[in-house]
């Protein structure tokens, strides 16, 4: 199973009214005994020359943290209602997703859970703070896009047995076991979904252009499926009725199975990519992340580097003061 000790809960919109990533962590601290902390970062603009002369930088920064930590009191008081042990923290640093992966560092979360955003398309440009997460954070993190409060909750668990989209070895292992976790706190029901596409490379095109196989191909496609999904799953518990093998790309297998279940969760890896990778998307978790209308935990493989620096930036200083 997967410890849950501490959750850490990025607050960026503070004004916000509704926080479904808060009360969604607090309805799983609540029953696994974790402690969450509410956690935002200062990253505001702050002009030099609109400060007053007596006015340091330290009593500045010291002030807005009040007003800042006033807010978040607010927000614990309620979740502690709930019945879950409430920090609240907040930090003056940016870009905000890697404050909150320096934080969680700092605390030693085993998971953030956080408000998804919307419009990701074209990523490079716009930059938002869960699709860097989901990127960069070796923590597990818990994209909430509903608002809906678990009640025994579906929870598809994406896995690749056959290492057909380039998942490395243990990966399979740490989806399942968050899968696990989260079924037995939520009192929900797993199920297991390897999707595979059963065309050769020189078949496949972003046209409508397709290949019919002959049968034998397909069969010995899925005969193969099925092996896979045999020896992962031969020890999880799952029965065979929530052990579904789809002949199809994940990024449209996914989405499928999630209406057909009607799924609260679904729990997924990413790995690292490197060279285009903010201009390119080659990421399945990052391709069916708007598709999805249900929450989304991304796990990392084992020894994932987040590779952000250690030490925070401070004040974003501005000088739009000056003629």
């Amino acid at each position: 199973m997967l410890k849950l000790r501490r959750l850490l809960v990025p607050v960026n919109n503070l004004r916000r009214r509704v926080h479904p990533a808060a009360l969604k962590a607090a309805q799983i601290a609540a029953r696994s005994g974790a402690t969450v902390e509410l956690f935002h970062a200062y990253d505001d603009l702050v002009d030099v020359y609109a400060l007053p002369d007596a006015l340091e930088t330290s009593a500045f920064e010291s002030a807005q943290h009040r007003k800042i930590l006033d807010r978040l009191e607010k927000l614990a008081d309620r979740l502690r209602r709930m019945g879950a042990k409430v920090t609240t923290a907040v930090a003056t640093d940016y870009p905000a997703h890697e404050a909150i992966i320096r934080r969680a560092g700092r605390m030693k979360a085993d998971l953030i859970v956080v408000d998804a955003q919307v419009h990701h398309r074209a990523p490079n440009l716009l930059r938002v703070t869960d699709w860097e997460l989901l990127r960069h954070s070796s923590v597990p993190v818990l994209l909430v896009k509903s608002a809906r409060a678990y009640r025994r909750p579906t929870i598809v668990a994406a896995v690749d047995p056959q290492h057909s989209f380039s998942k490395p070895t243990g990966l399979d292992a740490r989806i399942l076991e968050a899968g696990a976790t989260l079924e037995h706190l939520l009192g929900g029901r797993l199920h297991a979904l390897h999707s595979y596409v059963p065309i050769p490379v020189m078949a496949m095109s972003t046209s409508n252009y397709s290949v019919e196989l002959p049968d034998t191909i397909q069969r010995l496609a899925e005969k193969q499926a099925r092996s896979g999904m045999d020896r992962l799953l031969g020890k999880s518990g799952i029965p065979r009725s929530r052990q579904h093998i789809v002949p199809k790309h994940p990024v449209d297998a996914i989405p499928q199975l999630v209406r057909e279940t009607e799924a609260a969760i679904v729990v997924m890896g990413a790995i690292s990519r490197s060279g285009l990778k903010r201009i390119f998307i080659g990421n399945t978790a990052e391709r069916v992340l708007d598709d999805l209308t249900c929450d989304l935990l991304v796990v990392k493989p084992k020894g994932f580097d987040a590779r952000v620096p250690k030490q925070a930036r401070g004040i974003r200083w501005q000088l739009l003061s000056v003629m």
